[in-house]
């Protein structure tokens, strides 16, 4: 198979496994208990989230074990908004649906046409909550797109949330297997991170919750300073903290350079097809993310022939790839109606290959050149 939806799930680490498995047979007994194992698995626990802390430039009690990046980001915004009742939610409309999905007292951002939220929109959404609700905002801001791959400025944005007395959430899980994040120097409040788009198996994630802010669990319990109920996931736990191991020891600007490479010829090979166009922000953009609209070819109809030839990408978050309505990211960027339905995300990796890429090309070209002699 050639693969090309890593935006979507990675394969998992050998090491992942193996460490997993070591748990799953000599440390299964409940991290809580009194005794001598129960104890020594605690241990491990707690340095896997020192680990973390580490790595993000926080305090270890600031990381909450969750199961995944849409748990994470519930906790964060509905936790946060049950616990502060004069808050609003500022929400960025190309957030993934976990974040869409929530009902809340809130109010959209607003983007330009490559997803990016812009300081003159940004702060005039917090000016009119300010003045239409009289009170504060809680901003939740996608990092790094899942869809079109758009990288936000975050410092800059934290800076003008902060001085309206605002507090900044961030949805990391695309972010964070792409670059250090230190969310001290980027202001940061709060931060979702999902464990399987960097080596682990679904079912593990955390968030970042700075140590003054107040939550609300989402789930009751003892666990996780009585932020997140339920006996911890010691064997994932285990694994995130073997993922995190590879992150610490990756050169990000030389794997980034290498995999955007391969993007960039791949974005130049699907542009000399008629009709065809990128979607995004060519300069702010995730190494790994290429989304093309085929004008005229539904992006289903083109996903189905790929998978004739074993080729797999997508039409968008994972979340939502059987919807037959235009993903709620490409509606926010003001398409044509038509084109929405046409657009296919393709995401790469450092082992993708050149010559993987030009026979995908090649069948979207034949797939191409069999419509318009059709029609």
């Amino acid at each position: 198979m050639i693969y090309l939806d890593h935006a979507a799930t990675t394969p998992v680490h050998k090491h992942v496994q193996n460490a997993i498995f070591r748990c799953l047979d000599q440390d299964w007994y409940n991290p809580s208990s009194s005794y001598q194992q129960g104890l020594f698995i605690r241990e491990k626990i707690d340095q896997v989230r020192k680990d973390i802390a580490d790595y993000i430039h926080c305090l270890p009690e600031e990381i909450i074990f969750t199961s995944s990046g849409s748990e994470s980001n519930n906790l964060a915004i509905k936790g946060f908004l049950n616990a502060n009742k004069n808050f609003i939610l500022l929400i960025d409309p190309t957030s993934h649906s976990s974040i869409m999905n929530i009902k809340a007292r809130r109010a959209k951002l607003e983007v330009n046409r490559n997803g990016i939220i812009l300081p003159s929109f940004l702060i005039d959404r917090l000016d009119k909550a300010d003045k239409l609700y009289q009170c504060r905002s809680l901003v939740t801001i996608n990092g790094a797109n899942n869809e079109i791959g758009t990288l936000q400025d975050i410092k800059k944005i934290s800076s003008i949330i902060h001085t309206h007395q605002g507090i900044l959430h961030i949805d990391a899980v695309q972010l964070f297997p792409t670059q250090r994040i230190n969310v001290q120097e980027l202001g940061i409040d709060m931060m979702s991170v999902s464990g399987h788009k960097f080596g682990c198996p679904k079912g593990i994630g955390f968030l970042y919750k700075r140590k003054s802010l107040r939550l609300e669990p989402i789930i009751s319990g003892e666990q996780e300073n009585s932020l997140r109920g339920g006996t911890e996931n010691t064997p994932y736990i285990i694994g995130l903290g073997e993922a995190l191991k590879n992150l610490t020891q990756t050169d990000f600007h030389l794997k980034n350079t290498y995999i955007a490479f391969k993007r960039d010829y791949f974005i130049q090979e699907l542009e000399t097809i008629d009709n065809t166009y990128l979607l995004g922000s060519k300069k702010h953009r995730l190494s790994n993310n290429i989304n093309m609209c085929f004008k005229g070819i539904e992006s289903h109809s083109l996903l189905s022939y790929l998978s004739l030839y074993n080729i797999a990408a997508s039409s968008g978050s994972a979340c939502n790839s059987l919807s037959l309505t235009p993903s709620h990211v490409i509606s926010a960027l003001g398409l044509d109606k038509a084109d929405q339905m046409c657009c296919v995300r393709f995401t790469i990796d450092e082992n993708t290959t050149l010559k993987e890429i030009d026979e995908v090309i090649h069948v979207i070209k034949r797939f191409k050149n069999s419509i318009d002699r059709g029609a």
